[in-house]
């Protein structure tokens, strides 16, 4: 059917078509397998393009994933992420802020990974949010100033 270099070329292509999509079906796999929804958020400024979990060989859950900027910028990517533990019933049993590593001075791209503190329960979701420096920002228009309730003096 192929000869030479054709059948080479083939081989070759369809050894890499396969690995990729066991690297895929393996990531997603992991969350299924745990019953874990997993959910992100992006901001305005940076794109969450990949979350997924992954095991270690001491049996510990890493949360890992990439983000890219949204505009074509190689500066830095100012902000944070955003991690909650959400359990079936909808409450957040634990949450963290986290930072990221882009891959080089000059990348758009940056990494990150944290390990799940407990055992996940079957039907609970992973929110990873991310905040620039505007979602922290206080609104302009309301008043810098709260109400403090004034203990009254006898």
């Amino acid at each position: 059917m192929f000869k030479g270099k054709s059948k080479t070329i083939f081989i070759t292509v369809s050894v890499a078509l396969v690995a990729m999509l066991a690297g895929c079906a393996t990531a997603q796999g992991l969350a299924q397998q745990q019953g874990v929804k997993l959910e992100s958020v992006d901001s305005g400024s940076v794109r969450i393009t990949r979350t997924y979990l992954d095991a270690t060989e001491e049996a510990t859950i890493i949360l890992r994933g990439e983000l890219e900027w949204r505009i074509p910028s190689r500066s830095s990517i100012p902000g944070h992420l955003h991690v909650e533990l959400i359990a079936p019933d909808g409450k957040v049993m634990k949450e963290a802020n986290i930072d990221y590593v882009r891959k080089s001075f000059k990348s758009r791209l940056a990494k990150f990974s944290l390990p799940i503190p407990e055992p996940l329960v079957t039907g609970s979701t992973i929110r990873v949010t991310h905040h620039d420096a505007r979602s922290h920002m206080p609104d302009s228009s309301a008043s810098p100033w709260r109400d403090v309730d004034a203990v009254e003096s006898k």
